[in-house]
């Protein structure tokens, strides 16, 4: 019954996806004017930081030109953008590609579940974490988390002691401890114990979060330390490890070790509005329940708000 049940829902999840494939040709033209938008505002923003730096240096002429490539940046993304919402109002043909509802993703976390293998929900976790959905991709990373837990084998139980063993004879008292003499030395008192080591994957939280604090928080795009970034992902267990600080890495700072971090620096290009509401909701959310730290949590939510 179980491969049944498997099997329909592998069978309906791929009429799905047959189905949004040949709706998905209307959109292909606002999804290009979308990423080519996207394009063009990075490059604006790069240009300005280019003729901020020329006119730090008293390079006027470097500066009205790295100005005027900001400007036909910008003009380039508003009229990708125009094109973008043109090809969104226009008639698609085989109506509109339906967005993932809470069905679809309950039926992916289920067929994910179904398995009972960690490493297949770990990677169903990492698919829900790139498509917008960090919840529910660390409700699967802490299912995968349990499944290994007991899957470890029990240790057998130790023999019982001769004397405990059903019919034996009980064990004779223990024989007193000899009285020190009064000449000999009292015993050394242990010794207290050393500082506990910090955890290596928040020290390199406090680490990056200083790093892109020292580079301007949301300045640090294009200029952070990448390196820095995917060590941090390793030792944090954050998937995908990317070197990319994006809402996944960003959101492991603040629930795992407690660290206000900086606001991420990317997003995904198809599905940011969705990501930075569910990023944003969950900040809300450790916000409400940590009402000393409220300043800082403000300007997390108004950066997060502006990246």
């Amino acid at each position: 019954m179980p491969g049944v049940i498997i099997g329909g829902i592998l069978f309906a999840l791929g009429l799905i996806a047959a189905i949004a494939k040949k709706r998905r040709g209307g959109a292909d033209a606002g999804a290009d004017a979308h990423r080519r938008a996207d394009a063009a505002h990075e490059r604006a923003i790069e240009a300005d930081e280019k003729a901020k730096a020329a006119e730090s240096r008293g390079d006027t002429r470097a500066a009205a030109a790295a100005t005027k490539e900001a400007e036909r940046a910008r003009s380039e993304a508003t009229k990708a953008r125009a094109e973008a919402e043109r090809a969104a109002a226009a008639p698609v043909p085989h109506g509109p590609v339906p967005a993932p509802t809470a069905k679809d993703i309950e039926a992916r976390m289920a067929h994910a579940l179904a398995s009972g293998d960690a490493d297949t929900i770990e990677r169903e976790a990492a698919t829900l974490d790139r498509d917008g959905y960090p919840n529910e991709a660390r409700a699967l990373r802490e299912e995968a988390a349990t499944i290994r837990e007991g899957g470890k084998p029990v240790p057998d139980a130790p023999e019982p002691a001769p004397h405990l063993r059903e019919g034996a004879a009980p064990a004779p008292a223990p024989a007193p401890a000899p009285t020190p003499h009064r000449d000999e030395p009292a015993p050394a008192p242990a010794p207290a114990p050393g500082p506990v080591p910090e955890d290596p994957a928040r020290a390199l939280a406090v680490e990056l979060t200083k790093h892109l604090q020292a580079k301007g928080e949301l300045a640090a795009r294009y200029h952070e330390d990448r390196e820095l970034v995917g060590r941090y992902q390793t030792a944090a267990k954050v998937t995908p490890a990317d070197k990319i600080y994006g809402p996944g890495t960003s959101i492991s700072i603040l629930e795992r070790f407690g660290v206000i971090p900086v606001a991420p620096l990317y997003w995904s290009h198809t599905a940011a509005a969705a990501q930075k509401r569910t990023y944003l909701a969950r900040v809300h959310e450790l916000a409400d329940a940590d009402p000393e730290r409220a300043k800082e949590y403000a300007h997390l939510i108004k950066t997060t708000e502006r990246s």
